[in-house]
This record gives C-alpha cells, structure tokens and sequence, in this order.
C-alpha cells in the first residue's frame, strides 16, 4: 500500500490542478464584471456561475487544510499520536473520490466559458 506521505502529496497535486481551473474561471468572470451587461437573464447566469465558483474553491479548499495538517502531524512525526504511516483502501477510495470530483468540477466549469466564449486559448 502506498505510503501516507506520497499519497497527501498526489492528493495535493490534484487539487492544485483542480484550483488552477477553478482560479482561471474567477479571473475570468471578475473580468466579464467589469463589461456591462444589458440582459438580466445573462447577468443572472453569470452570477450564478461565480457563485459556483466560489463554492467549488471552498470545497476545495477543506481537503488542502486537511492534507496539509496531516502533513505537517505526519512529517512531525507520529510517534505520539498512533496513526498509522499508510493509508485503507477505503480512505483511498473516498479521498481520492472528493479530490477527483472536485478536478472535474473545476474543469468543467472552465470548459463552459470556454464553450460560452468560444476561446480556443
């Protein structure tokens, strides 16, 4: 099984990547606020997007803090604390399973402005 180390530290990278997406659409809608815009239902939508947004970074925002506590107990040593040095396989599961839902959250969300606009970037 793999170590709890190396694992926090995929787990990291995946939420890294995840952020990079989510931190791509809040640049680009706080860029879109500054345009007017004549048509409620678009403003609408475009609110309600940022709002998605920004419950994605803080969802995602939770498994960062608890990854980095774990790290840091982990690195610290754990000696004191009893806890073992790997990870189950149902922890394996279910981390990997929130970690990955928020990637694809955060890209999907990328993907509907860049569909909305048109952007090949």
């Amino acid at each position: 099984m793999i170590g709890l180390i190396e694992y926090i530290f995929i787990l990291l990278a995946i939420s890294a990547v995840a952020m990079y997406f989510i931190f791509r659409v809040i640049t680009r809608q706080v860029n879109l606020f500054k345009r007017p815009i004549s048509e409620k239902d678009i403003k609408h939508f475009r609110y309600t997007l940022f709002a998605i947004s920004l419950v994605i970074v803080i969802m995602g925002l939770i498994p960062i803090g608890i990854n980095l506590i774990t790290l840091v107990v982990e690195i610290a040593g754990n000696d004191n604390i009893g806890r073992p040095s790997t990870i189950t396989a149902i922890s394996f599961v279910y981390s990997m399973g929130v970690h990955i839902q928020s990637l694809l959250l955060s890209y999907l969300l990328w993907r509907i402005y860049k569909l909305a606009n048109n952007d090949d970037e």
